[in-house]
């Protein structure tokens, strides 16, 4: 991993924000509570593929976009606001939900190795 994938996927601005007014434990402590709610955002989004509800995919697009950008994972961020106004149809939402959580399972990966490397 290196610095320009980093910079391509978090917001180093805002991490770096949350590290001179916060702390790297705080910083740790947001990415936990994110990395918890995660599989409840993409659970949610399944949910509204299930129920085939333009509604609840919205909303669930929605919370999740917020949370990706409150913990600086811009990539997942720009995704999802996008997600959130399309109309797709079943199958294409399932594809959008597997490319989804495995574009979440990176931008993770990439905060673990960039939280690993600041002070």
């Amino acid at each position: 991993m290196n610095i320009k994938q980093s910079s391509e996927t978090l917001n180093i601005d805002l991490l770096k924000g949350y590290l001179d007014t916060l702390s790297k434990g705080m910083l740790e402590k947001m990415y936990e509570l994110y990395g918890q709610q995660a599989p409840i955002y993409l659970a949610n989004i399944n949910n509204a593929i299930i129920e085939n509800s333009d509604i609840l995919w919205k909303e669930s697009c929605h919370k999740m976009k917020g949370a990706a950008a409150s913990v600086g994972l811009m990539t997942l961020h720009s995704q999802l606001v996008a997600l959130e106004k399309i109309n797709a149809t079943t199958e294409e939402k399932i594809k959008i939900l597997s490319d989804l959580t495995e574009e979440n399972t990176k931008a993770m990966k990439v905060f673990e190795h960039w939280l690993s490397t600041v002070i």
